[in-house]
């Protein structure tokens, strides 16, 4: 039997909420007008297209948004807590501008897949100081008191995926050890082990 996690408190220590839904960031604040469905669905510059999945497409100039069946409101709610909870130490993630599917800021810049073999060793040695920084600043972040998403629900990951949604098996966790035993009990029914 699953322990129970405290719904009722707060997701996180600073007392940070998930934001109800529909988000939009206030039209003053983007940085142009929200894509159409169309122009989504007519967008030529693809970053990532898997049909059963998600789609992820640049929109103009401003936006990146991603969409399909895979797209979870978990996603956009960590963005927008990371966005929070760097205020003091800012990093550099897209501003999410609308959430029912992610509207994100478009980044100017060049995929690192595409040119990383190309780079010089110092190139290569001053990105990686850079993303130390970031990754940093995000492991300063003060954990949660429960394992989960950010909304506290279950745990998008296949080694604590179960049809029946099984929060045995699924989560959200109110330990450690519940995680763990979680994660053996469901490799044992994967596997059919004893």
């Amino acid at each position: 039997m699953a322990e129970q996690i405290n719904t009722s408190s707060s997701v996180h220590p600073s007392g940070w909420e998930p934001v109800p839904l529909p988000y939009f960031k206030p039209q003053s604040q983007l940085p142009g007008p929200l894509p159409t469905e169309q122009e989504i669905a007519g967008s030529e510059t693809v970053f990532r297209n898997n049909e059963k999945h998600h789609r992820v497409v640049a929109v103009g100039p401003h936006y990146v948004v991603k969409h399909g069946l895979g797209v979870r409101e978990s996603e956009g709610q960590t963005m927008l807590f990371l966005d929070h909870m760097t205020q003091d130490n800012p990093i550099s993630i897209p501003k999410l501008n609308w959430l029912v599917i992610p509207f994100m800021e478009r980044l100017r810049g060049v995929s690192l897949e595409n040119i990383w073999a190309e780079l010089t060793e110092d190139e290569k040695s001053t990105i990686c100081g850079k993303l130390k920084t970031i990754f940093d600043t995000v492991h300063d972040i003060a954990p949660p008191n429960f394992y989960g998403t950010i909304t506290k629900g279950p745990i998008p990951h296949h080694l604590f995926y179960n049809r029946e949604k099984d929060p045995d098996i699924c989560g959200p966790f109110a330990s450690e050890f519940a995680f763990n035993r979680s994660f053996v009990k469901n490799l044992r029914l994967t596997f059919c082990l004893s």
